[in-house]
């Protein structure tokens, strides 16, 4: 049973405006991501974010950062910091859910006196029934302690939540919590998922046979790895029932910077992708794996193992996830990592050992992340002698490895022993 709907109030008010202000400056994909990377995925914006810079010094560094987009950047900032448009398309939304019976929150992170005078100014907040400003409670998503508070606050029970917000590590805190969760990319989408996931639990008694024909999603898993191994093979493939989520989303973006040709299809879950038989064609690029482990671990070993060099960007938590033993053990092998932080962690610049390794034979540690070996198996055919892989720690996949680490042998990748 749901009854409470928890909104980012940030998204329903104003993720609409991003496509608006593309579009209204003629922008492309590519001039989309610039924008995007010189406002909220740089260093200055988590600074604002976090209330240490002034709306006039977040300006000053969209004029030094990206002046070529410097008149859209101002316009878009001045525009949503405000929340001045369009907010006809969320308050029906939050009063037809209300109308049904549901209670609908809010949740921020952005600062307390910003959305307090944008939603006063649009008269916002009389059609919610309460929620927090978290920097006005000292705490910020995705701190598990923000959600604990607006439960004790307003009595909720986790399993009774949904919540709504477009940020993959906002949601996972939410879902360890109990929380179901949505991400909200924009209103036609967003409110689609939430009318399906609200339907669900009303369940019909059925008077005949059930003779039906359904589709399930895709696994974001297997989505990531089908990806690489595609940009790995040679020729064209076509991946069916991909799950067009965050983290494929990202790793379709890294592949482009490499220069793989793709094509999306999203209506028909659906990539095509021209492989380069273990070539990489872009021999010195860019980029931006986000909060996506599978395309940090498995775009890392394809550099490490590849033909070329790159530097490897992420967000503030994937900076803080766990990378060191992989690149130990591609470092064993040849590639070279020049770290752009702290040390054993995202983002570096890596150089590649041209395919040919020092060495047949790697260790790894897998205790903190099966990915690490997941990213050295899809990795290994690139190598003309294979790889043997030794598991180094207690944490292993019985499937794969215990017959042949019992005896020392390791597992031979490439040949597939």
């Amino acid at each position: 049973m749901i009854d409470t709907i928890v909104f980012d109030i940030g998204n329903v008010l104003t993720r609409f405006s991003w496509d608006t202000y593309i579009q209204q400056f003629g922008l492309d994909e590519r001039d989309s991501y610039e924008v995007a990377k010189a406002s909220v995925l740089s260093p200055e914006w988590n600074e604002f974010d976090r209330g240490i810079l002034t709306d006039e010094e977040i300006i000053a560094s969209f004029v030094k950062n990206a002046p070529q987009y410097a008149d859209c950047l101002c316009r878009m900032f001045r525009d949503m910091h405000g929340l001045v448009t369009r907010a006809e398309y969320a308050i029906p939304w939050i009063d037809a859910l209300k109308a049904a019976g549901y209670r609908v929150l809010v949740l921020s992170n952005f600062p307390e006196t910003a959305h307090r005078h944008c939603m006063d100014a649009l008269d916002f907040l009389p059609h919610t029934d309460g929620g927090i400003l978290s920097y006005q409670e000292h705490v910020i998503k995705p701190d598990p302690a923000i959600y604990r508070l607006l439960a004790e606050r307003y009595g909720l029970q986790f399993s009774h939540c949904v919540f709504v917000d477009d940020k993959e590590e906002n949601l996972v805190p939410a879902r360890e919590l109990g929380m179901k969760t949505i991400q909200f990319r924009n209103y036609e989408q967003g409110k689609k998922e939430l009318d399906e996931m609200l339907n669900c639990y009303h369940v019909r008694t059925m008077t005949e046979p059930v003779n039906r024909c359904v589709t399930v999603p895709g696994s974001k898993s297997m989505t990531n790895r089908a990806l690489f191994m595609a940009a790995m093979a040679e020729g064209t493939s076509v991946l069916k029932g991909v799950l067009l989520s965050e983290d494929a989303q990202m790793f379709l973006g890294c592949l482009r910077n490499l220069g793989f040709p793709l094509t999306v299809d999203e209506e028909n879950c659906t990539v095509t992708l021209n492989g380069m038989g273990g070539r990489i064609p872009v021999k010195n690029a860019e980029i931006y794996v986000g909060s996506a482990g599978t395309a940090a671990r498995f775009l890392t070993a394809m550099l490490a193992l590849g033909d070329s060099e790159a530097t490897i960007r992420c967000s503030e938590q994937m900076s803080r996830r766990p990378m060191r033993a992989l690149f130990d053990a591609l470092q064993e092998l040849g590639a070279e990592f020049t770290y752009l932080g702290e040390e054993g962690f995202l983002p570096v610049r890596v150089s590649g050992c041209g395919r040919k390794p020092v060495t047949d034979t790697v260790s790894v540690d897998i205790s903190e992340s099966t990915q690490f070996l997941s990213a050295l198996l899809m990795s290994a055919p690139l190598l003309e002698a294979g790889l043997k892989i030794r598991i180094t720690s207690e944490k292993k996949n019985r499937l794969l490895c215990d017959h042949h680490t019992q005896n020392d042998e390791g597992f031979r990748c490439g040949s597939f022993l």
